[in-house]
């Protein structure tokens, strides 16, 4: 659905032009008539009881980042049939135009600055991200837990995580709800550890296909996704209840989602499976 230049949204926010479209809504150049700056917003076509709550938490979990190459996110609101992401806006000319515009390709020296931040921002969101701002993540073969700040600066460690939940072992991965509950991976991913984002332990569950080579990750639902060692993706709720599985070709060893919700996996076969997963 296509919203006309001029309209007024959320009595608040004025349209000026699209700018950007796909498969699951657009995003458009619009002014805050209250502040008076201009801003993006970014519309989702999809409503629902559970999906509304899985859009409160992602626009919750993204309000968090702060990095120079992601732009801020200062509000979230229903409207009609759609959701809106109130965001930064960055002027500019998006890189299909600016290619349209040459009859060359980009010299190597133009395009490693971009590479490279690109790179760091990935780095960024590789880390879990807690509601303030800070990232929690693993050092390579430690059982420590890290805090960081948003610059990378370490402002805390919690030793030997794993030893809260009286087992000795070394934590493969974390994930995070994005409200404040982890999940640690055990090192031959056969069990969840769940912890409060303070380090205190709460509960765990088994994992009934463990892969020690694996990765986890939480949906916009708070569900838990785990691969499997024989292939597909072990999916539990948030209290640790088996849900089923996702089936796909070969053992996933990483995944991830997007601010869309689709599930994308690197496996063995080798490829990068990108799925969308029914709510």
């Amino acid at each position: 659905m296509h919203i006309p230049e001029d309209t007024l949204i959320h009595a608040r926010y004025r349209v000026v032009r699209q700018i950007g479209r796909g498969g699951m809504g657009a995003v458009y150049e619009a002014v805050d008539t209250r502040l008076g700056n201009t801003v993006a917003l970014k519309q989702t076509l999809v409503r629902g009881v559970q999906l509304d709550d899985a859009f409160a938490r992602e626009a919750r979990l993204l309000s968090s980042l702060r990095h120079a190459a992601l732009p801020v996110v200062s509000d979230y609101f229903a409207d009609g049939e759609g959701h809106f992401l109130v965001m930064q806006f960055i002027p500019g000319t998006d890189l299909a135009t600016l290619m349209g515009q040459r009859s060359a390709p980009f010299s190597l020296g133009e395009v490693l600055p971009w590479a490279d931040q690109l790179l760091d921002a990935l780095d960024y969101l590789h880390a879990i991200v807690l509601g303030n701002g800070d990232l929690l993540g693993i050092p390579w073969a430690s059982g420590d837990l890290v805090r960081l700040s948003a610059e990378g600066e370490e402002i805390g460690r919690i030793p030997d995580i794993l030893a809260a939940a009286d087992v000795d072992d070394t934590p493969l991965a974390v994930a995070s709800d994005g409200l404040g509950t982890l999940y640690l991976l055990g090192s031959q991913g056969a069990e969840v550890f769940v912890f409060s984002a303070e380090g205190d332990f709460r509960d765990k569950f088994s994992v009934s296909d463990p892969t020690p080579f694996g990765d986890l990750a939480v949906d916009g639902q708070g569900k838990i996704y785990v691969p499997g060692f024989f292939g597909g993706v072990q999916v539990f709720a948030p209290d640790g209840r088996a849900l089923g599985n996702v089936f796909t070709a070969g053992t996933a060893f990483d995944l991830t989602f997007d601010d869309e919700n689709n599930l994308y996996l690197a496996t063995n076969t080798p490829r990068i499976v990108k799925l969308r997963l029914s709510q």
